[in-house]
């Protein structure tokens, strides 16, 4: 049977576990925003932004059994609740091909009357670290090999994202200074010590909960190198990237396109 709606956690689509569950509907919930104020001398306060905490995704189920299968009904919601914390993960779902999104928390229906056998089941999932539906793929482009470039890197999305690059150098010699620039942020590397033909990757990583910024030659940590900006920013459209550094590199940027 093909299905409207398909959804899966971790690569396991939920219909996977037994023909009889059926996904009704896949559905992303108002985000939870709160302003950024801070005191002004004067009466009101001054508007420092919105900050998006957490995204709720939706999935509504029903099960495939009738009133007098209660015990089977009752197997099949404990099937249903041990993939649901299969967390955290990563879903997707047939209603937005090619995105992706970081479930941490699930909060779980009652399950009810078993003899109701019409019964929907909704299961909510929560994003905290990553409060957007983002591509699944990277956009990416590779500047030319120089100690300076610039170039445009054209993000999907409809909501700002954060760049990561990758930084191998060709100068044939050790380079210690590094600047990288996106639109209107930029961060400064000094007294990096990376060696000819070797690789400098600036990316994120999760752990503990947090989307954290990593700078790294092998697995030499140089944040301590590292001052500007704290990210680098990316707008859905076409982007403004460069870079200049002690010697020539190749400097390939890349980012996935985030949605509101």
């Amino acid at each position: 049977m093909i299905l409207m709606h398909r959804v899966a956690l971790g690569g396991v689509q939920l219909d996977s576990i037994d023909s009889r569950i059926m996904v009704k509907g896949v559905a992303t919930q108002a985000a939870s925003e709160k302003p950024g104020t801070a005191q002004k001398a004067t009466d009101g306060l001054r508007y420092n932004g919105t900050k998006r905490e957490s995204l709720d995704v939706t999935v509504r189920i029903g099960l495939r059994i009738y009133d007098d299968e209660m015990d089977e009904r009752e197997e099949l919601m404990e099937a249903v609740n041990a993939w649901a914390k299969k967390l955290p993960g990563w879903i997707t779902t047939t209603q937005k091909p090619g995105r992706r999104f970081w479930a941490e928390a699930v909060r779980t229906p009652a399950p009810g009357d078993p003899a109701e056998w019409t019964n929907e089941f909704t299961y909510t999932f929560t994003a905290y670290a990553l409060p957007w539906w983002e591509k699944d793929t990277a956009t990416s482009q590779a500047l030319t090999q120089s100690s300076t470039g610039e170039g445009t890197l054209t993000m999907p999305g409809s909501t700002d994202t954060v760049a990561e690059v990758l930084v191998q150098n060709k100068s044939g010699a050790t380079i210690n200074d590094l600047v990288l620039t996106v639109n209107d942020t930029q961060m400064t590397f000094t007294g990096l010590g990376l060696a000819n033909n070797g690789f400098f990757t600036l990316d994120h990583h999760l752990v503990k909960g947090v989307y954290a910024l990593r700078a790294r030659i092998g697995d030499a940590s140089k944040l301590n190198c590292m001052s500007g900006d704290d990210e680098l920013i990316l707008h859905p459209g076409a982007n403004e990237i460069s870079y200049s550094a002690g010697g020539a590199v190749i400097a390939t940027f890349s980012a996935r396109g985030r949605y509101q």
